[in-house]
This record gives C-alpha cells, sequence and structure tokens, in this order.
C-alpha cells in the first residue's frame, strides 16, 4: 500500500472492508475518514434530517455535535451547542 502511495479507495481498503463485514456479521463495511464523518453516515441511515433533534451526553466531543448539524439536526441538550461556540471555556475548574 505505502510502495503504489493508494491509501484512499484502495484494494487494501476494500479488503479490509470486506474482512470487517465478515468478522462483525455484517452485510457490508464502509471505511471513513474519520469519527466525524462514521457518526454523520449514520445518522444520515437513521433517517435524522433538518428539523429533528438529537439528544446527547451534555459532556461530549465536539464532533457529535458537529455531525448532528451537519445534517441539519438539532443537538439536544443546548449546553452542547454552547460549549461548542465557547471552547475557551475551562472544562474543569480548581
Amino acid at each position: 500500500m505505502l510502495e503504489r502511495g493508494i491509501f484512499i479507495l484502495g484494494p487494501e481498503v476494500a479488503a479490509f472492508e470486506a474482512e470487517f463485514a465478515a468478522l462483525s456479521g455484517a452485510r457490508h463495511a464502509i471505511a471513513v475518514a474519520s469519527g466525524t464523518d462514521a457518526l454523520r453516515l449514520a445518522l444520515v441511515a437513521l433517517g435524522i434530517k433538518p428539523g429533528d433533534e438529537v439528544i446527547t451526553a451534555a459532556m461530549t466531543f465536539a464532533a457529535t455535535a458537529l455531525a448532528i448539524e451537519t445534517v441539519g439536526a438539532s443537538v439536544s441538550p443546548p449546553m452542547v451547542a454552547v460549549l461548542l461556540a465557547a471552547p475557551a471555556l475551562p472544562a474543569v475548574s480548581p
């Protein structure tokens, strides 16, 4: 893979997807570039669309809320959106 320089959509990725699907008992597996992409695809697969509300943990990684917002849904609880808007706030106060 490194010698050919084909690591995106190359034969090794297709082999990985097939092996992962077989190992997990799924019909298909899709490799993605990031966890954010994986969350977004999961939301789309669940039929989440603009105007929907997605409830998530208040203390979560920013990618969770970002994935929800990229499909047009709103994030609940709103505290997640506040944390995204103000990343300079300290997470822990001494």
